[in-house]
């Protein structure tokens, strides 16, 4: 399901902007499928679905832009995904993002869209 494409931070920037808590108004775990969607990857049908994971509800408390990009990654893959996340981020629970205080959710929705849009 991943197709990695080039994009650059800025370019997800704007995506980020557009589409979370922006016109679109998607909370981050939609915004990642969203913009993983309008990059190429084949997960639209999953935006509605993702209304729920958002604001720490997703399974285990993840983030929801992590559990997003979870979501749409292959499984061998997922460990070194959450790993990722966790190195840029700090943590990969909600509730332990928002206490440390050290990134916003919008940071949190570029770095979810990173893993699957990225090349290493």
């Amino acid at each position: 399901m991943t197709n990695k494409k080039t994009i650059t931070i800025e370019e997800l920037e704007e995506l980020a902007n557009r589409y979370f808590h922006g016109v679109e108004n998607y909370n981050c775990a939609e915004a990642v499928l969203a913009i993983a969607s309008v990059r190429g990857i084949d997960c639209k049908n999953m935006i509605p679905k993702a209304g729920a994971w958002g604001g720490g509800r997703s399974e285990y408390g993840y983030c929801g832009a992590l559990y997003a990009a979870l979501a749409i990654t292959p499984e061998e893959e997922k460990e070194a995904a959450t790993e990722k996340f966790r190195a840029a981020i700090g943590h990969i629970h909600c509730r332990d993002i928002r206490k440390a205080n050290k990134c916003t959710c919008q940071d949190c929705v570029i770095q979810g869209c990173k893993l699957v849009l990225c090349k290493d």
